[in-house]
């Protein structure tokens, strides 16, 4: 049998289960009143008033074969609805012959004893046989074959009495049209019935077969999107590396060059370096973002701790390009509010950063300005806007340069280069702070970006302390032993060339490799990389804190080298910080929870490490 035949059948015996099920629930939920209509059915037509029991014992058997046709039926029923599977054909017909023969009773009652000489009598045993037949619809329609045969059995009998009484009174014939008519709309009804199941329980069968596949595909989106992320941070990881030794030899080169020109070629290395490592940052934070990945970071900070070290940067970049920067600030800002000042000062870097780009001549000015009137006390919004007098934007770009991998440029040709990342993120970093980031420009003479941003108010900014800014200076109080631990030689050497003027310096390749320094010598502080082989350094940094902690670790280590880790650490607190390629926030969390005591990022910033290792070096 073909697949598409195979599937439907099994479709199609899917919803006659279905179908079924609802009928059985149906059926047995209507036999009690059944029951009870017989009871009454028999009491019409009993003559109570000259009652006898042996006159009536026919009658007192076809209660009695009702009632006990009712009872097999009800068992039947609860057997059929109860069955694991399906249940066998022996029951389905035991149950079907079952309901004939008690449509067949009442058919025989109204036969033998219909009452002629009571009309009312007449007209109560009739509305009942009408409610049996029209009662079928709910409870039988979901079987057509025992549907038909039971309304022909109800009714057949009623329709050939009526007409034998036809002889004697032309309205019995008239009635047994009525009686016919009424058995057409009976069918017709119960057939429309089952049509509106079927399709019902089509639909809902339908649907919950679209909502598995559904569930199916985000599943499987969910895992392309991990496994896309997982690539993204492991090509990170791996990028990072040799960046890391680029980026380091480079800057150690500097300080030994000669020449102009060493100086210059190694200027411009360092300098394409850092371009790449922006679009490094660029493509994680994007990832980052679309993973639904990158939380915000509120805390309180200070207009001129955000705006002076970003004014500082963009002058010199406007320099460069004989270009006048000016940051205009606002006479009533407010002196210190609370917002993520990180990804704000990114956006604001972006934008300022693209103006100089894209400017020749002229002048970029940053201004900062409150929005408008603010209802909530607690509350301001400001507005920053970056304009330029730059190449512009053609009019329908304008809202298409906010789009992934978009630029106003796109041909072959275009002048300026960049991934189209960074107008994406900005804007998406603005949804997420819940501001709008919008462009106007006119085309050769120049550009105007504007952010609004929603911030808390800080106003007691005395009492409110900033956050610890790390200060780029190399003027550490006294020489450290430090250790360096990484798999990878030459980041070893890249980081042990930087700190070996001012301190000394031993490396190790793995965490076991650095317990065992650890434990043969006093550090000041450990600089610590998370991937490595024999021992990562989550675990070597969760092994030194439950040492230090006076608890046995769950790892095990050599007894000499524990008893040599545990006099030299039991009750103090060694300084650990990760200094690795992995540069996702979830990345952070983990060194943080493993209780590093801070994180840094590849390439190596000289001018970052100096200040980490000035704010974690205890005094003398």
């Amino acid at each position: 049998m073909p697949e598409s035949e195979n599937s439907t059948q099994i479709h199609k015996e899917e919803l006659n289960d279905h179908i079924a099920a609802l009928g059985y629930r149906q059926s047995r939920a209507s036999l009690p009143g059944a029951g009870i209509l017989a009871i009454f059915a028999a009491i019409i037509c009993a003559d109570f008033t000259h009652f006898q029991l042996a006159d009536q014992s026919a009658l007192l058997v076809w209660l009695a074969a009702m009632l006990s046709s009712y009872l097999l039926r009800y068992l039947l029923l609860l057997h059929l609805q109860n069955a694991p599977s399906r249940p066998r054909k022996i029951w389905l017909h035991l149950w079907t012959w079952s309901a004939w023969v008690g449509a067949l009773g009442w058919g025989l009652l109204i036969y033998f004893f219909l009452p002629q000489e009571k009309s009312v009598h007449q007209i109560c045993l009739l509305l009942i046989i009408a409610g049996i037949g029209a009662g079928s619809i709910s409870s039988l329609s979901p079987f057509p074959i025992l549907f038909r045969g039971y309304l022909l059995l109800l009714l057949s009998p009623l329709t050939l009495r009526f007409i034998l009484l036809a002889q004697e009174n032309w309205l019995y014939g008239l009635m047994a049209v009525t009686v016919v008519l009424f058995l057409f709309y009976i069918l017709r009804s119960g057939n429309e019935v089952y049509a509106a199941l079927a399709s019902s329980i089509t639909m809902g069968l339908e649907n919950k077969k679209l909502v598995a596949q559904l569930e199916e595909a985000v599943e499987a989106a969910n895992a392309a999107n991990q496994q896309k992320s997982q690539f993204l941070a492991n090509m990170s990881h791996e990028i990072r590396t040799p960046m890391n030794a680029i980026i380091g030899m480079t800057h150690l080169a500097l300080e030994e060059s000669s020449t102009p020109k060493q100086h210059h070629v190694l200027k411009t290395v360092q300098q394409s370096a850092q371009s790449l490592l922006g679009i490094i940052n660029d493509i994680l934070d994007f990832s980052k973002i679309e993973a639904g990945q990158l939380q915000l970071d509120p805390r309180p900070f200070t207009i001129m701790t955000l705006l002076t070290p970003l004014s500082e940067i963009l002058t010199v970049s406007a320099q460069e390009k004989g270009l006048n920067f000016t940051l205009d600030l606002a006479p009533n800002l407010p002196a210190m509010v609370q917002g993520d000042d990180l990804r704000i000062h990114q956006i604001l870097l972006n934008l300022a950063g693209n103006a100089i780009k894209f400017t020749s001549q002229g002048e970029v000015v940053l201004r900062v300005e409150p929005a408008v009137e603010q209802k909530e006390s607690g509350k301001i919004s400001l507005l920053f806007s970056v304009k330029d007098s730059g190449i512009g934007i053609a009019p329908d770009k304008l809202d298409s340069i906010f789009d992934t991998f978009e630029q106003g440029d796109n041909s072959y040709t275009r002048q300026f280069g960049g991934t189209g990342l960074g107008l994406a993120i900005s804007k998406q970093l603005t949804s997420l702070m819940g501001g709008q980031l919008w462009a106007e420009s006119i085309p050769g003479q120049g550009s105007t970006f504007h952010l609004i941003l929603e911030l808390e108010r800080c106003e007691e900014a005395s009492k409110t302390p900033a956050p610890p800014q790390l200060e780029a200076s190399n003027a550490i109080s006294r020489q450290l032993a430090l250790l360096v631990v990484d798999d990878n030689e030459i980041n070893r050497d890249v980081a042990a060339m930087m700190l070996e003027k001012d301190h000394l310096v031993q490396v190790a390749s793995n965490g076991l490799e650095a317990l065992q320094k650890i434990s043969e010598n006093t550090f000041d502080l450990v600089l610590m990389d998370v991937q490595m082989p024999v021992m990562d350094g989550l675990t070597a940094t969760r092994l030194i804190r439950e040492i230090e902690q006076g608890a046995t670790p769950e790892a095990m280590l050599p007894a000499p080298l524990m008893t040599e880790l545990s006099q030299r650490l039991s009750g103090g607190h060694l300084t650990i910080i990760a200094i690795t390629a992995h540069a996702t926030t979830q990345d952070q969390k983990l060194c943080l929870a493993a209780g590093m005591d801070a994180y840094l990022t590849k390439p190596i910033q000289p001018d970052k490490l100096n200040a980490c290792l000035q704010t974690h070096t205890k005094p003398q």
